[in-house]
């Protein structure tokens, strides 16, 4: 009778979900969550082993707010893999940041929208360092304060982003990589410049906030821009 009364016991506790409890406190948890996992290699196919890297969540249409709010450090393998789980937030866009390694620069990803219980996989290439370098300045030769961005145009990968400071002749100097690239001005506002567009690339007119430029391994490209009310 003992033997029954336990096995009853046990019965009870199973179909209360006495025991099942903590397992599914662990699914609720694990279902606020989203799994990012790649490859990181290097440009010769190699991969980018044992070395750190961040994966972040947050709100991409926030100046600097892109891959901010939930940060998560992981690292990569022997064979360049990584594995991240990030809690979704409100503004679910994850981006991967590798950091610089030796002489390969920084990468971050493009920012991707997730969402809570789904696997997701972003690899991502490090390079060796080219440079883009310029001066910003307005249509009477003054320099100007912009933040200037970098971007791979075949992968959208934020490659690089610098401020031209308009105390320190707007210089901007940017690392990049053998590819094509959008380079693209963002005009701080805040910093008493006022709105207008891009007049010229290089001395060629133009209206576009963003023009391509050719980076070849190891060379550096020069990239001079006429901003105009």
């Amino acid at each position: 009778m003992k033997i029954a009364r336990t096995s009853t016991a046990l019965a009870l506790i199973v179909l209360t979900g006495v025991i099942a409890g903590p397992a599914a406190v662990a699914t609720a948890a694990a279902a606020d969550h989203a799994t990012v996992k790649g490859t990181i290699v290097k440009e010769s196919g190699n991969p980018l082993a044992n070395t750190e890297i961040t994966v972040g969540i947050g709100d991409c249409e926030t100046p600097g707010g892109c891959g901010t709010d939930s940060v998560v450090t992981t690292k990569t393998d022997a064979d360049g893999h990584y594995h991240a789980s990030v809690l979704v937030t409100s503004n679910p866009n994850v981006v991967v940041s590798v950091p610089a390694k030796g002489p390969y620069l920084a990468r971050s990803s493009a920012a991707i929208a997730v969402k809570a219980g789904h696997d997701y996989r972003k690899n991502l290439t490090v390079y060796k360092e080219s440079k883009v370098v310029g001066k910003l300045t307005d249509a009477a030769g003054a320099p100007i304060t912009a933040v200037v961005q970098l971007t791979d145009v075949d992968t959208n990968d934020v490659a690089g982003a610098d401020v031209a400071d308009a105390k320190k002749g707007g210089y901007f100097h940017l690392s990049a990589t053998g590819g094509s690239y959008k380079l693209k001005l963002f005009v701080d506002t805040n910093a008493g410049e006022a709105g207008g567009v891009v007049k010229s690339w290089n001395g060629a007119t133009t209206k576009a906030a963003a023009t391509v430029v050719e980076v070849k391994p190891g060379a550096d490209v020069r990239v001079n821009a006429v901003f105009a009310p």
